[in-house]
């Protein structure tokens, strides 16, 4: 896992059109994929693009805004900056740091999303009295068993269909 960097959560049931979704949008945006697979989560594909995971995720973004009904099965676009464990000392270690690195004056919205991982209920209590949902930048973990990938992204370097969706008076998939 360590070498993807970039998660693509998709529909359930729906892996193989997932699959071609996301090779095709990701061409469409110009970019490369050299490699995916399902991780552990079966709703969620590693995916390795060729470029910057985030220049990738702001074009493909874009592209949704302009076509959103080309995105039937794929759900949620994130770039990964790091691997970590996901024993919740890292977590909270890797957190604080990627908060130190937003700034001072950066309002920052810590993110745990779905996870395999058996300590997620004790790794979210670790971000309450953090987090400002809304924030400038974003502090997205997500961990998948004894792995979690997190990143500092700004609000346009990860994607949700379904917002874009919802913006556009679409019905979300």
């Amino acid at each position: 896992m360590l070498d993807y960097n970039l998660l693509v959560s998709f529909r359930p049931g729906k892996e193989r059109e997932a699959e071609d979704e996301i090779v095709k949008r990701s061409m469409d945006a110009g970019e490369t994929v050299e490699d995916w697979n399902v991780s552990m989560d079966p709703e969620l594909y590693l995916v390795r693009v060729s470029g910057d995971p985030k220049k990738a995720v702001q074009k493909i973004s874009r592209l949704a805004e302009h076509f959103p009904d080309v995105f039937a099965y794929t759900l949620q676009w994130i770039p990964v900056d790091e691997w970590i464990s996901s024993d919740i000392d890292t977590v909270n270690s890797a957190v604080k740091k990627y908060a130190e690195q937003a700034g001072e004056n950066a309002s920052v919205d810590v993110r745990m999303l779905h996870t395999c991982s058996s300590d997620s209920s004790r790794i979210t209590e670790v971000f309450e009295g953090m987090s400002h949902e809304g924030g400038d930048v974003k502090i997205v973990v997500r961990a998948v068993g004894d792995t979690a990938s997190i990143s500092l992204l700004k609000n346009d370097e990860m994607m949700n269909i379904n917002e874009i969706r919802e913006k556009t008076g679409m019905r979300a998939v």
